[in-house]
């Protein structure tokens, strides 16, 4: 997993206290040579956790992600059409836990049963209705705003880390199995110079 390379830039024109100031992530999987995350799609994730820091206090910003348009209009009522952006599906609940943190990308493959529901197991997986995990050679773009905030008196630094889980919390909860530790895969930082 390490051969996903994660770099972080920030963007704004003389960002202020109020200005709002663009985020940009790339994630560079040029060296891997499968999808990621591989194995059994059905268990296996990664997920992107953005975050704004101010550089001297304690003071810290959860970016969230933005839901991609989901084409496979079939899935798309009642939450279950939000796969890519924890906490927006009715299932991340049960199935995160605590271990992936509410707003994050989340990379992963979906699969029904034959009564169109996401089954966790591989015997009963009748269609794969959603898949954005890394493909092998690619560079993905991911953007996040931020709004400073009108108190703010000291500089920035931008953080984004990936991080992937063999299997989730609510899987493991379900066997009465130890739950998998997640994976540091990348972290990236960039600093942020606000104008006071």
């Amino acid at each position: 997993m390490d051969s996903v390379k994660l770099s972080v830039r920030g963007f704004a024109d003389n960002p202020g206290p109020g200005s709002q100031i663009l985020i940009v992530v790339e994630l560079d999987s040029s060296e891997a040579g499968h999808s990621i995350p591989t194995g059994a799609i059905e268990l296996r994730m990664a997920w992107l956790d953005v975050r704004v820091r101010a550089r001297h206090s304690e003071r810290e910003w959860r970016l969230k992600a933005t839901p991609e348009p989901v084409f496979n209009l079939e899935f798309q009522q009642d939450g279950l059409g939000v796969w890519d952006v924890a906490g927006m599906n009715t299932n991340d609940a049960a199935l995160f836990g605590n271990e992936v943190v509410e707003g994050s990308r989340v990379y992963r493959a979906i699969v029904v049963d034959r009564n169109g529901r996401q089954t966790l197991n591989y015997w009963e997986a009748r269609n794969k209705v959603f898949d954005n995990r890394l493909q092998a050679g690619e560079a993905r773009i991911e953007m996040y705003r931020f709004t400073l905030p009108e108190d703010l008196a000291e500089d920035l630094v931008a953080v984004a880390t990936l991080r992937y889980l063999r299997y989730p919390p609510g899987f493991a909860a379900r066997l009465g199995i130890v739950p998998a530790p997640s994976v540091l895969v990348s972290k990236a930082h960039t600093e942020i110079s606000v104008s006071r």
